[in-house]
């Protein structure tokens, strides 16, 4: 299925594919290389270098591995290149936010079966100058042109992809159906992206307004679903205020208005007059 949706997206869009392990499989790969797409995923356990059999599994790297190979990368929630992406809220960003601290090395390899690729291994424990390195996660990328703290850093977007789903459920319903045929289901879940969609454009949407202030913007541009589900909610509630005023304006607009009410009600449900 992730396969097929890289597929789709519009050929001008660019790119970069995030995912678990099962998003190394070759068919993802494939459409990434058609796209011209870089992709980072962690690398598989079981996954071997090339070369003559018996062949080393990936891990067997870390062995190797020395402290001064290291290299530290902190990451702050409100800096760096991909700031908007993480959206996070203003009360983890300031002067007095701590970040998270990782410890990485990363070194050109061809793994069997996926050929040149870049793995980086990456520790939130600084390596010490005696003793194996302790390693916490091993990514992989494609895209040879990476250093390894770009990687790690794109890999931090992770979260913020936990987080859509998160919204899609909890804020959206996405979950909450009680449908038995696979199309139903999967209009379902349609509907919940068209509406998440929908949020984001109307968040954008206020974002472009010239007479934002700088403090509403930076509310705007982290805002998350449930935020933007009670915004649009007060905005329906604000223009239905401001019809009904019109509305009683004068005695034709208020004889319209109950005219209008009363065909909202069901024939045989009317009160009589």
């Amino acid at each position: 299925m992730a396969a097929a949706l890289i597929a789709e997206l519009p050929e001008h869009l660019d790119g970069i594919v995030l995912g678990d392990t099962a998003f190394d499989a070759k068919v993802i790969r494939t459409a990434c290389a058609e796209r011209d797409w870089p992709w980072v995923v962690p690398v598989n356990p079981e996954r071997v270098l090339s070369g003559k059999k018996p062949r080393r599994k990936v891990r067997s790297l870390v062995a190797g591995l020395s402290a001064n190979q290291f290299r530290r990368v902190r990451l702050y929630p409100g800096r760096g290149k991909y700031v908007a992406q993480r959206r996070v809220s203003p009360y983890r960003i300031g002067p007095k936010a701590k970040p998270r601290t990782f410890y990485v090395h990363g070194e050109r390899r061809a793994v069997q079966s996926v050929g040149d690729v870049l793995p980086v291994f990456s520790t939130k424990r600084e390596p010490q100058k005696t003793g194996a390195a302790k390693v916490d996660k091993i990514l992989m990328t494609n895209d040879l042109n990476l250093n390894p703290a770009s990687v790690v850093e794109l890999y931090d977007l992770r979260w913020p992809i936990e987080l859509f789903f998160k919204e899609l459920k909890s804020t959206l319903g996405m979950h909450q159906y009680r449908f038995t045929r696979f199309e139903q289901v999967a209009h379902w879940v349609e509907l919940a992206l068209v509406a998440f969609l929908y949020l984001e454009w109307y968040r954008l949407r206020q974002l472009r307004q010239r007479d934002l202030c700088d403090k509403e913007k930076r509310r705007r541009q982290c805002q998350r679903a449930h935020g933007l589900c009670i915004a649009v909610q007060q905005e329906a509630e604000r223009e239905d205020l401001r019809f009904l005023v019109e509305a009683l304006e004068t005695p034709s607009k208020r004889q319209r208005l109950v005219r209008k009410l009363a065909a909202v009600v069901q024939r045989e449900y009317r009160a009589a007059g």
